[in-house]
């Protein structure tokens, strides 16, 4: 099992993509939840809790088309105040995330970076070479369990509501990255 010592050495990139049409770009963040570690903030979530949270995130994006009411998995610029209490403020929200994955291990997200005031921010903060971390929003369940001398908090259960672009993700690795510098940097690694 991966210590806190661990995490705190791994490096999540969030990666801001190429535009798919004029005027949008595509971000990209790796590790934004990974399972059987202990995170930043004292919290474990399971394979399976982890697996369950994410079938419903794509439950939900897979059945939001021809809904009259359709379910959106935004972020926004840090966490709201009231995370699990309210829904996300329009003004605040920088990205609508569309994709996620669970390879087993780690959550992946895709998803399109905004044209507001902030999400232009972020984007040329972003261009400037700072990488936002991204951190899961959402409610659950949990219980304190001792493990090696150290109380740590783990999920039970696990309802997402969003992912938000934040400067100290829970965990460490979880960076958004636009995607067209990850296309750069895969072609120079070759």
């Amino acid at each position: 099992m991966k210590s806190r010592a661990h995490l705190s050495k791994m490096r999540v990139l969030v990666e801001l993509l190429e535009a798919r049409r004029e005027g949008s770009r595509r971000i990209h963040a790796d590790e934004v939840i990974v399972s059987d570690v202990v995170n930043c903030n004292g919290r474990r979530y399971p394979a399976n809790v982890v697996r369950s949270a994410v079938e419903e995130v794509r439950g939900h994006l897979e059945e939001r088309v021809g809904q009259d009411r359709p379910v959106y998995y935004l972020g926004e610029v840090e966490h709201p105040l009231h995370k699990v209490t309210r829904h996300p403020n329009l003004l605040e929200t920088v990205v609508k995330w569309d994709e996620i994955s669970f390879d087993g291990g780690s959550v992946s997200l895709g998803g399109q970076l905004l044209e507001t005031a902030k999400g232009m921010d972020i984007l040329a903060l972003m261009e400037g070479g700072v990488q936002p971390g991204v951190s899961v929003r959402g409610h659950g369940q949990s219980k304190r369990v001792k493990e090696d001398g150290q109380s740590v908090e783990e999920v039970t259960e696990a309802h997402i509501t969003g992912f938000d672009l934040v400067v100290e993700p829970s965990f460490s690795n979880a960076e958004a990255v636009l995607e067209s510098e990850r296309g750069i940097e895969e072609e120079e690694s070759e």
